[in-house]
């Protein structure tokens, strides 16, 4: 079995990573097996039996029980100890020589056939050389655990797909909803992303009138999945009074999160249930990523989450918060980094194609370095990128009301994207979600898509 680096042992350990310090939250293969395995109380080691085997990936999901030292005083929760230290408490996975703490939702991969035995440490000292006191002989409780099979999936491509934002509530129960997915897969798409907006005044949230009821969400994501497209669902938030989410600062931080927390915990629950592949929590808060206390509040979120949803779970940020969230951040909380590629890249009222590659270049070093600093690769969100001083590079043609942006300008930004953005992008970047579609109000004569988002599809995305 291939040990752990000697440079993160201690991170690997307290994220309950194994195998090279693989992230323990990561996208799975289908599930062709489960098994349930019960943690005796009182005992130090439970032999299970089961072997683990390599090019498999082994989710573990606490289904009931808990463990408790010196009473019922110190026991472990579901998730294990997020205390730095305290997970030498907890109960461990024994594999080979490696003891990895017990999370609840961690993913653990081997290179080797290893036996699968769980051990409850008999000392307070992560090095488990020292017998201080037998805390497995006072323990009160017993876990059981299912344990998901997975085949490892093979590292994806770059997958082109596509932002379909509602115009009302009731929008994605129209039938052209349908129609677009189909024509979105035709035209190459493998996924699509659904919006979730809603607004707030800093202290409470609530729907606004594009906040799609939950039977419209359900049937675009049935309808997406029918034209084998994969979904994502991004839970939004942005103020009442139209300012900037990136400015947003709340008088009241605390009541602020709690608010987002609940929907967001609606959201990830119903995400589940329908088998939502992606889902993106939070994005483009830069005034509340700033400080240790607001990092704090959304890790605190995200290892909620991360037990009521099981697919991708990502924070979007935008460019300037990937300059202040440090790598660590990123490895707790996420599956993926998403990033809203907002750049400015040229002050050519017309720029050309080369000039628009070119601008491009130090701005995919920022994102490369963010891969190769945190090692989880980013999803995309949004328009190609600003333009400095242009409309056309900022939105669609057709969701900008009485403007008439230069296309030629638009389809030149699009072109430029997609060849920086190629198959070879999946280096880095797993997800792009291409913000042209609109499928209201089409004003395409024979497509369910608006006129751009056909003429983007067809001429620039190859």
């Amino acid at each position: 079995m291939r040990g752990l680096r000697g440079a993160v042992v201690v991170l690997c350990l307290c994220l309950g990573i194994a195998s090279g310090c693989r992230s323990e939250h990561r996208a799975l293969g289908a599930v062709p097996a489960r098994t349930r395995f019960e943690v005796p109380a009182n005992q130090p080691f439970t032999e299970t039996g089961f072997r683990l085997d390599p090019d498999t990936d082994y989710r573990f999901r606490h289904v009931e029980g808990r463990v408790c030292y010196q009473g019922a005083d110190r026991c472990a929760p579901p998730r294990g100890s997020d205390v730095p230290g305290d997970e030498a408490w907890a109960l461990h996975l024994k594999l080979g020589d490696e003891l990895i703490p017990y999370r609840d939702g961690m993913i653990v991969s081997v290179d080797e056939e290893t036996e699968l035995v769980f051990y409850l440490p008999e000392g307070d000292t992560e090095d488990y050389d020292e017998d201080k006191f037998p805390l497995y002989g006072d323990n009160q409780g017993a876990y059981r655990i299912e344990v998901e099979v997975h085949p490892t999936p093979q590292d994806a491509t770059f997958r082109a797909g596509v932002t379909i934002s509602p115009e009302s509530a009731d929008g994605w129960c129209e039938p052209t909803v349908g129609a677009a997915m189909k024509r979105l897969a035709e035209l190459g798409a493998r996924q699509v992303l659904l919006p979730i907006p809603h607004l707030t005044d800093g202290r409470t949230i609530w729907p606004g009138p594009r906040t799609p009821r939950v039977l419209c969400l359900v049937r675009a994501t049935e309808a997406a999945r029918e034209h084998g497209l994969s979904v994502g669902w991004s839970v939004e938030v942005t103020p009442a009074d139209r300012s900037q989410r990136a400015d947003l600062d709340p008088p009241d931080r605390d009541a602020f999160f709690a608010a987002y927390a609940e929907l967001a915990r609606v959201f990830a629950g119903l995400a589940q249930a329908e088998g939502v592949d992606l889902l993106s929590a939070g994005g483009g808060f830069a005034a509340l990523t700033r400080t240790p206390e607001d990092r704090a509040r959304w890790l605190s979120l995200f290892l909620d989450l991360h037990t009521r949803f099981f697919g991708t779970l990502f924070y979007t940020a935008d460019r300037t918060e990937l300059d202040q969230l440090e790598p660590t951040f990123w490895t707790t909380c996420c599956d993926r980094i998403g990033v809203i590629p907002d750049y400015s890249l040229s002050d050519a009222t017309l720029p050309t194609i080369q000039q628009l590659v070119a601008a491009w270049e130090p701005h995919i070093a920022t994102l490369q370095k963010t891969f190769k600093d945190t090692g989880l690769r980013l999803v995309l969100v949004g328009a190609p990128a600003y333009a400095a001083t242009t409309r056309c590079a900022y939105r669609p043609l057709d969701a900008v009301p009485g403007r008439t942006p230069d296309e030629i300008c638009q389809m030149e930004t699009y072109k430029a994207w997609f060849q920086v953005f190629g198959a070879d992008s999946g280096a880095f970047a797993s997800d792009h979600f291409l913000s042209a579609v609109s499928v209201s109000d089409a004003n395409h004569p024979l497509s369910p898509l608006s006129r751009l988002a056909e003429e983007v599809l067809l001429n620039a995305w190859k």
